[in-house]
């Protein structure tokens, strides 16, 4: 797989952790317990990280299987 692929997947997995942090700070903010706190991250955050890994799977299988062509053809 090509560095830019890599690159690519690394700043996204940097934004998603640094959004994370963000949104974490955001509802620990105006809690007044853990549970409040740690609900609605779970809810508003497991969604966004079960996208972003199957996105960046698709990405990187989709890079494999052209690059498993490309050597085919040689």
């Amino acid at each position: 797989m090509r560095w830019p692929t890599w690159l690519g997947v690394g700043l996204a997995l940097a934004a998603l952790l640094y959004g994370t942090v963000a949104v974490f700070e955001a509802f620990d903010r105006v809690s007044h317990s853990n549970s409040d706190t740690i609900r609605p991250f779970v809810i508003t955050m497991g969604p966004v990280w079960a996208l972003a890994i199957w996105a960046a799977t698709v990405c990187c299988e989709s890079l494999a299987i052209r690059a498993r062509l490309r050597w085919s053809y040689r």
